[in-house]
């Protein structure tokens, strides 16, 4: 059987290593699994029913007829995000599916013990999608073996995950010592503008987005104004908000007041965002622009791309990583 989805595997690869659609992906995925791993208790665009609308998860696995392994699959280019995450999350949560992948260019699994934390999922590993790799071959042989016992993947996930996490704290304790030999001391990080002596006068939170967002939501402040998880009695001290792009302020905004994302705030105060009811209970804000001198202090300002105090990791839709990712969100408060 290991040879038997060796074969599988591999042919897999070539396919991902081909093609760069969706649809075709989701069809040679649903193959590999199909033919070595679960046979015919498969679903494609597998309903999932979210407030009036319904979504549809891109592959499901059942187990007597319940949703067991939830599935999405991404262009082979497209990298692992937040917004992807969170996606895929929302549909384990909504259909009960336990365990969750993510296939973009790598392969991604998730457990979702609900009964243990109840607010966020757990990423188990992420598998390299590469011809002869064991780790991919195991966690095929392993999903074969769970049709038959569950603790087999339980085990499989206990294990697995204290490993990936040893490899992502080995990480994150490298990065750490690169950053402290490379960044320079603190005032100098932000430019000329982010002295000392201007700290104590203005406190600022620093949103990072991107231009294909500014485009989609048809301004700069309605890329930034919401919705972001964070703490509404700590940001709403922010005297600014500095939106940057590509690692420079491009805009600075004076908030009236913050709000909790609630599906109805998100109506009343015309908030531009895709899927409420995944931002609920985020926080935006109402303002303008700040007075030119202001904007003269801080737009073109280079933003240090391992920036100053970060305190939550997030995507220019405000989707919380609990581990170690790139930040789009920090605050200095």
């Amino acid at each position: 059987m290991e040879n038997k989805l060796l074969i599988d595997w591999n042919d897999f690869v070539e396919m991902h290593n081909i093609f760069n659609n969706e649809k075709q992906l989701q069809i040679h995925f649903k193959q590999l699994l199909a033919r070595s791993v679960w046979g015919n208790e498969i679903k494609t665009e597998y309903p999932i029913r979210m407030g009036t609308t319904t979504k549809r998860a891109d592959i499901m696995l059942l187990q007597a007829d319940r949703p067991f392994l939830c599935i999405e699959v991404k262009k082979a280019e497209a990298q692992f995000n937040n917004e992807s995450e969170a996606q895929l999350m929302s549909y384990m949560r909504i259909s009960d599916a336990k365990f969750g992948m993510l296939v973009c260019d790598k392969l991604h699994l998730f457990y979702d013990d609900h009964s243990s934390d109840g607010k966020r999922f757990n990423k188990i590993t992420e598998i390299n999608i590469t011809k002869d790799n064991e780790d991919a071959i195991e966690l095929l042989q392993v999903l074969l073996d769970a049709k038959h016992d569950m603790n087999v993947l339980l085990d499989y996930c206990a294990r697995t995950k204290v490993e990936y996490m040893q490899r992502v704290d080995d990480a994150k304790k490298s990065k750490v010592a690169h950053h402290q030999n490379n960044t320079p001391p603190r005032g100098q990080r932000l430019g000329e503008s982010f002295d000392e002596s201007n700290w104590d006068e203005c406190r600022w939170v620093i949103i990072k987005t991107r231009q294909e967002t500014i485009d989609e939501n048809g301004s700069l402040y309605e890329a930034v104004r919401c919705a972001w998880c964070a703490n509404i009695e700590r940001i709403e001290k922010a005297t600014y908000v500095l939106a940057a792009v590509e690692g420079k302020v491009v805009g600075v905004f004076k908030p009236d007041f913050w709000f909790k994302t609630t599906i109805e705030n998100i109506e009343k105060y015309k908030c531009k965002v895709r899927e409420p009811e995944i931002l609920e209970n985020r926080v935006g804000f109402v303002g303008e622009e700040a007075p030119d001198d202001i904007k003269h202090r801080y737009i073109n300002k280079p933003i240090h791309k391992n920036q100053a105090v970060v305190v939550y990791n997030y995507d220019e839709n405000g989707h919380l990583k609990p581990y170690d990712r790139r930040s789009r969100y920090d605050y200095k408060l």
